[in-house]
């Protein structure tokens, strides 16, 4: 008797009826799918790991319960997202959400799906709400998992009675007669066209009369104007920017001056309010989570106004807490993290072009310097990087930490260290910062920080990773 695979899927009825909250599960799969009516949203808030990070499809059903029209999002706050969608978007009439944990779910790996389901979208043959495909590039090292993942995805859709590809019809009534169907691929349409349209339409003006196209190709960012000298970062991307002078920021290909952390919260949302008014509207009259940040008087700590509107937000945040809040609004927008980038001041030797024009972005080693998995350690100005062994206990500091050498109560390796880098032309003075220029490997975490501070600290509390995780919780717990 033949073999054969078996894949095995729980579906849990929350609500205990068939057209109500479904909840599917399938063995040795890392995420969870949520099937959730609009009417029943309410009701979804309590259930266990609705929080999470993932990706999520609003959806539209035709008479057939079949999908009809889609929108497909992230989201990093679980279903709040879903409840900021309940109040500005009518059309959908049911969500699907896809969630796991945030080692499952980075922020690449959202925004990775995210473009990759917008991709599907578009290719299903249903109605996209996406008013624009994200900018952000998927490398191969990640393709491999968001297949992976999309896999059980649309396994568990499919045990659902739903498809990301449109189950053609003989006919369709959805559509208008005025467009109907194309009988017969594309390129067999074109003898169809009148002659006489193809005779008025001039050669190089084609483009711009064209009315077909759904997605564009994202606009080449400017040539002509110089790039700020420093670390391009999207985002998207985990790091941690404390310690560091942000001197630009780009918005969809488009870059500006700015100075401080303050500056881009406030330009930013002057941007974004331009394109998504009613989100912002929205925000101010208190009905989103973000409402305690932003609203209509200026009773703030240190309040700024929305340019030509009566809206007030708080600005008195951390360069962290900044940029977190800025993320938090281009969700509630609709727009990937991928399309926003900040340029951080580290030192000359990590300058990196746009993040529109690189590739392989993984293989840079400065810009690795910003990712989860690198640890930094700070005192006023000056911010070190490190990397840390366990199996050797050994952390080495890396190019382009600040040094902090008007202090300099040093001994031992820290002293013989700083010495060496001095004489070899290893620490470099860079607007004002003194600079490493390369990297210097240390037998203990604490005379790598002594290297840095220029004092003697406690390397184990002091160094901390991207989540201000100390080393010595990160890789100490049983000593």
């Amino acid at each position: 008797m033949a073999s054969h695979d078996t894949t095995r899927t729980t579906t849990i009825f929350y609500d205990g009826t068939v057209n109500g909250i479904r909840i599917i599960n399938k063995d040795f799969s890392p995420v969870t799918m949520y099937i959730i009516p609009r009417e029943h949203l309410m009701e979804a808030k309590d259930i266990d790991g609705i929080m999470r990070r993932g990706i999520y499809m609003l959806i539209k059903e035709d008479e057939d319960c079949s999908i009809e029209e889609i929108y497909v999002g992230q989201t990093r706050v679980g279903l709040q997202r879903i409840y900021d969608h309940n109040k500005k978007k009518d059309w959908w009439n049911k969500v699907i959400m896809t969630l796991g944990d945030d080692q499952t779910f980075t922020l690449d790996m959202i925004s990775g799906l995210e473009k990759y389901g917008i991709d599907m979208a578009y290719k299903s043959g249903y109605t996209v709400y996406n008013s624009a495909n994200p900018q952000y590039t998927i490398t191969s090292y990640q393709l491999v998992t968001i297949e992976k993942i999309f896999e059980d995805i649309e396994f568990l859709l499919a045990t659902q009675g739903y498809s990301l590809v449109k189950k053609h019809r003989k006919k369709s009534k959805s559509k208008p007669a005025s467009a109907p169907e194309p009988p017969a691929p594309e390129e067999e349409q074109v003898p169809e066209t009148p002659a006489a349209e193809i005779q008025e339409e001039p050669a190089a003006e084609a483009p711009a009369e064209e009315p077909v196209p759904v997605i564009e190709a994202p606009a080449e960012p400017a040539q002509a104007q110089p790039q700020p000298h420093g670390t391009w970062i999207s985002l998207d991307k985990e790091f941690n920017p404390t310690g560091y002078k942000i001197q630009a920021f780009s918005f969809k290909g488009e870059t500006h001056e700015t100075s401080t952390y303050r500056s881009l919260l406030k330009d930013i949302i002057n941007l974004l309010y331009k394109g998504h008014s009613a989100v912002f509207e929205a925000i101010a009259d208190g009905g989103d989570y973000l409402s305690g940040r932003m609203r209509r008087d200026s009773s703030f700590n240190k309040p700024e106004q929305i340019e030509g509107t009566d809206i007030y937000f708080e600005a008195n945040w951390s360069a962290v807490d900044s940029i977190r809040f800025v993320r938090y609004l281009l969700d509630d927008c609709s727009i990937s993290p991928a399309d926003v980038c900040i340029c951080l001041y580290a030192g000359s030797q990590m300058a990196e072009p746009l993040p529109s024009e690189q590739e392989n972005k993984e293989d840079k080693p400065h810009y690795d310097a910003f990712m989860e998995g690198i640890l930094h350690i700070s005192a006023k100005d000056v911010t070190g990087l490190g990397k840390y062994n366990p199996e050797t206990g050994e952390l080495t500091v890396l190019e382009g930490s600040q040094i902090n050498l008007a202090r300099d109560n040093t001994k031992g390796p820290a002293k013989l260290a700083r010495n060496q880098a001095i004489d070899a032309g290893d620490i470099l003075e860079e607007n004002g910062y003194s600079i490493l220029q390369k990297p210097y490997t240390f037998t203990s975490p604490s005379a790598a920080g002594m290297f840095i501070l220029g004092s003697a600290v406690n390397g184990k509390e002091k160094w901390v990773d991207s989540s201000q995780v100390p080393l010595k919780d990160l890789y100490f717990k049983e000593q």
